[in-house]
Order: C-alpha cells, then sequence, then structure tokens
C-alpha cells in the first residue's frame, strides 16, 4: 500500500457490497439494469470490457477528492500486466471449470466432482488474491488526496469526479450516456457511496 492509504481494498469490499442507491433515473424493476454494485460491476465488465479494479479505484479516488485529468495508460502498464497475465487468466480457468461442472454426466464419480468443487473454490480464492495484489498496485500509484499531480487534479463532485475519470479512462466521451445496461451500471456506480467514509488521506 502507498505512503498515503486510506485502504483502497477496504473501500472496494464496502462499496462492492452495496445496493442501488435511491432515486436512479430508470426503474429497476424492469430487469434492464443492474441492481447493486456488484452486479453493476460485473456488467460493465462482461458487457463493456471494463476492468472492475480500475473502477473501484476510480471510484474511490473520486471520494477522496480527486479525478483523472489525462490518460493514465502509461502509468497503468504493469498494473494492465498482471490483470492480463494473471488475473483474467485465473478468472477463465474459473469459469471453465464452473461450465463443466454445471455440464450434465454420467461418468464422474461423486468423489471427482468434491475434488473439482474444491479446485474450483481454490481457483476463485486464488483469483480474489490477484484482485486484491491489482488495488493494492493502484493505489500504490495514487497521489494524496491534498495535492494531487498530473495526471490527476482535485474535484470534490465524487459523481462529476468518477465520470471524469471514467472517460480518461476509457478515451470514451458518452459511454454513460443512453438508457442501455451499460448507461444504466454507470450511473448506479457513479451515484454509489462506500459504507463508510474513506476521503482523508
Amino acid at each position: 500500500m502507498g505512503a498515503h492509504s486510506t485502504g483502497l481494498w477496504d473501500y472496494a469490499l464496502s462499496l462492492y457490497a452495496q445496493p442501488a442507491p435511491q432515486g436512479l433515473p430508470y426503474d429497476q424493476e424492469d430487469g434492464a439494469g443492474p441492481t447493486d454494485v456488484m452486479s453493476a460491476c460485473l456488467l460493465l465488465q462482461d458487457e463493456a470490457g471494463l476492468d472492475v479494479c480500475e473502477l473501484l479505484w476510480i471510484h474511490w479516488l473520486a471520494a477522496r477528492g480527486v479525478a483523472l485529468d489525462a490518460s493514465p495508460c502509461l502509468m497503468l502498464g504493469e498494473v494492465r500486466d498482471w490483470q492480463r497475465g494473471m488475473t483474467v487468466t485465473l478468472r477463465e480457468r474459473r469459469r471453465q471449470l464452473k461450465q463443466h461442472l454445471t455440464e450434465p454426466t454420467d461418468t464422474r464419480s461423486a468423489a471427482t466432482t468434491r475434488r473439482l468443487e474444491t479446485l474450483y473454490q481454490q481457483l476463485k480464492a486464488c483469483e480474489l488474491s490477484a484482485e486484491q495484489e491489482a488495488l493494492a498496485r493502484l493505489e500504490a500509484l495514487s497521489p494524496p488526496a491534498h495535492a494531487p499531480t498530473s495526471p490527476f487534479m482535485s474535484c470534490h463532485d465524487p459523481r462529476r469526479a468518477f465520470l471524469q475519470s471514467l472517460r480518461q479512462l476509457t478515451g470514451q466521451v458518452a459511454l454513460d450516456e443512453g438508457d442501455d445496461s451499460i448507461a444504466r451500471a454507470l450511473h448506479l456506480l457513479a451515484t454509489s457511496r462506500a459504507g463508510r467514509s474513506s476521503s482523508q488521506p
């Protein structure tokens, strides 16, 4: 963790567990959008190709009054290499094993199924540990909230800061516009707050 740590991992866990905030500009009952932060993050990962750890990172920055003022691509090179080489690989293997376990079979013994289920849980734990390492690296790259320097800037409106960072992170200026599932997920995430304050450096 960085010298100016406010606990990105703890913040991420708290935020990830939050239900959808009140007053979203769409009807959650129509089934066309996520209903909590976790489902919003997973939707953005699977449908928009966004990195959940990066989303949680810029949300944490926003809560601290910091936003990205320029593209962070060069700065994030090592973190993204880690995610591609480790986290994504573990996720793919876990999902493959889950699919294998859900397929009907008359040849797999109960003992084999138990071993594979144990392996699935081990892969899931390893994936989580890889994400924790990614968040630690992202936190180490982050500036103190009271003195952000390029590619960061001060922005004390959390929603505005999150969306500003999102545009710099993705290079897309209209990702949150419209009424599709991706825009709905981004609206939910932008307006959500972690269960405890992490705004102090």
